[in-house]
């Protein structure tokens, strides 16, 4: 999380070789900028300097997780996403999304019972990891908001004619994703939107590292689950 953050004039001096922060080391090679500051308190709003920083960020991140060199496959995948989106295909959208996790590295899936648990942790940690990544490079491209998980959807991505909730699951069911998306109402705010909503429960799973649940539903259809 570097946009939008809030530091001030000490933070940004600090410089440590053998601790090194994230933030300060990125304003001082160019990869964040000062947007405001307030001289009362000395405190800075810092974030992205454009677009195109801010998309190369969030690209060599995406290949650096998923072991793809010099953005041979993602940023042509993450690109398409948004087009699949718009053009109401979530056929292809779900497609996309497995053919960016195909290159997951396998040693995130250890088969020794012994460390069994400690890699199905890891590797539903690093699931998680990819999805917001996704989620937020997406919103380059589309209005992607990607939330927090405290009692709201994992994430909407909203076009010019649809509303598209998303709950994402690890090792559980499309079902439970959808159950739990429905339940809460995370898809209430959109009512009024004009817009369609849908409803899409997805379950990703540790075995095949791809989408084994996908679930829609139109949200604004009142019939049972």
């Amino acid at each position: 999380e570097f946009e939008s953050q809030r530091v001030n004039d000490l933070f940004l001096e600090k410089y440590d070789l053998d601790n090194l922060d994230i933030v300060p080391l990125l304003f001082q090679t160019g990869y964040l900028t000062i947007k405001e500051k307030d001289f009362i308190t000395g405190y800075m709003l810092l974030d992205y300097p454009n677009q195109e920083v801010k998309e190369g960020m969030y690209q060599f991140i995406l290949d650096d997780l998923s072991r793809t060199p010099n953005g041979t496959t993602s940023h042509v995948t993450v690109g398409d996403l948004g087009k699949a989106f718009t053009d109401n295909d979530l056929t292809r959208v779900k497609l996309i999304i497995n053919t960016l996790f195909s290159d997951v590295p396998v040693q995130l899936y250890s088969s020794d019972k012994e460390d069994k648990r400690r890699e199905l942790v890891l590797s539903e940690r690093f699931f998680h990891s990819v999805i917001h990544l996704i989620f937020k490079y997406l919103g380059i491209f589309i209005n992607s908001e990607v939330s927090t998980s405290m009692g709201r959807a994992d994430s909407v991505v909203e076009t010019e004619t649809h509303v598209y909730v998303f709950e994402f699951k690890y090792n559980r069911s499309g079902k439970a994703a959808m159950t739990q998306l429905i339940k809460n109402n995370y898809a209430d705010k959109y009512r009024l939107s004009g817009k369609k909503r849908i409803g899409i429960g997805v379950n990703f799973s540790h075995l095949t590292r791809q989408i084994n649940g996908w679930q829609i539903k139109d949200l604004d259809v009142n019939d049972a689950l």
